[in-house]
């Protein structure tokens, strides 16, 4: 078994296609479901809206959202992703 695999939460190990919906939600839900990610995430997601100030417009826009869940932190954040998953704006 090569490293990268034994590192890899059993929730996300047989996960083939990350850029599908399923793998996302695993992420999602991975993210979620655990408290430290969940508050690393959500600090990491205020002191941002901090630093920039939400522009000008009150936008920010998060390149790469998958799983992530910025608008509940910053809620007119627009999201966008490679992929069209659920709760992405722009693609």
């Amino acid at each position: 078994m090569r490293i990268l695999d034994r590192l890899k939460l059993p929730e996300a190990r047989d996960l083939a296609d990350l850029d599908s919906d399923e793998a996302v939600a695993v992420h999602a839900r991975i993210v979620r479901s655990k408290g430290f990610l969940q508050r690393l995430y959500a600090e990491f997601y205020r002191e941002l809206g901090a630093a920039a100030r939400y522009g000008d417009h009150g936008r920010f826009v998060e390149v790469g959202s998958g799983g992530g869940f910025i608008k509940a932190i910053l809620p007119n954040a627009i999201t966008s992703d490679v992929v069209a998953y659920d709760g992405i704006d722009k693609v």
